[in-house]
């Protein structure tokens, strides 16, 4: 049961620092090594509001200071004093994620992609034009074709849930084990996209896997129109 009594100024602090980072609550979640509805259950109100160790992961992952977090109060982002021994052999890169108002809305959104249990079953034809359109990541400023597709079924849960949104960088090399959109052409000249993992490339085929359930998937080579990579989000945010 959703908790009437929301924490609204943490639930705008969190969503703030969600936009600025560019990351989904599940991904954050995830990223901090907690349940992947550990976010969205407090911005959803079931839960008030993280504390002790989880508090600390939480803050962490979206870089921001703890007691900014919790309080609104103090620096949103603090320099810890003393935190690297002039000893160690580590160099911080520069490094700074931009703003969310800093990310133009023109990344396009092109539909669906089907993480279906079979070659066929929910399968969507790509084609027709961006159907919306999403702020553009920093790694994504200035690339040509990028693009974002929502993901269809659950044969890739638990890595992308239904609905969830892909960001594909269609100039990355792939290599196995990449999370990739494969665009297949059936005998009608339909283009249909996938999601799943690359396993192989030989002369004849193109062999994928997915997770639910696991199984692989083989599309002959001659029908495959191209194999996209889909960006993680260590590489979404930059590193």
């Amino acid at each position: 049961m959703v908790d009437g009594k929301r924490n609204e100024p943490l639930i705008e602090r969190i969503e703030a620092r969600l936009g600025a980072l560019g990351l989904s609550a599940n991904a954050a979640s995830e990223a901090a090594g907690l349940e992947r509805t550990y976010i969205r259950n407090i911005l959803n109100g079931r839960s008030r509001g993280p504390r002790g160790e989880n508090a600390v992961r939480l803050a962490k992952v979206l870089d921001c200071s703890l007691e900014w977090l919790l309080s609104g109060e103090g620096e949103e982002q603090e320099t810890l004093p003393g935190a690297l021994n002039p000893a160690d052999d580590i160099v911080l890169a520069e490094h700074r994620v931009p703003a969310r108002s800093e990310m133009p809305r023109d990344l396009p959104v092109l539909g669906a992609a089907a993480g279906a249990r079979s070659e066929t079953e929910g399968a969507v034809v790509m084609g027709g034009g961006p159907v919306e359109f999403l702020r553009r990541p920093a790694v994504l400023q200035g690339v040509q074709d990028a693009y974002v597709v929502y993901i269809v079924n659950d044969s890739m849960e638990p890595a992308f849930p239904h609905g969830e949104a892909a960001c594909v960088h269609p100039h990355r090399p792939v290599k196995p084990g990449d999370n990739v959109v494969i665009q297949v052409r059936d005998e009608s000249g339909d283009i249909y996209a996938y999601v799943k993992v690359l396993v192989r490339r030989t002369d004849a085929e193109v062999v994928c896997r997915q997770h639910n359930p696991a199984r692989e998937i083989a599309f002959p080579r001659s029908s495959v129109v191209s194999i996209h990579k889909i960006l993680s989000v260590s590489e979404l945010i930059g590193y």
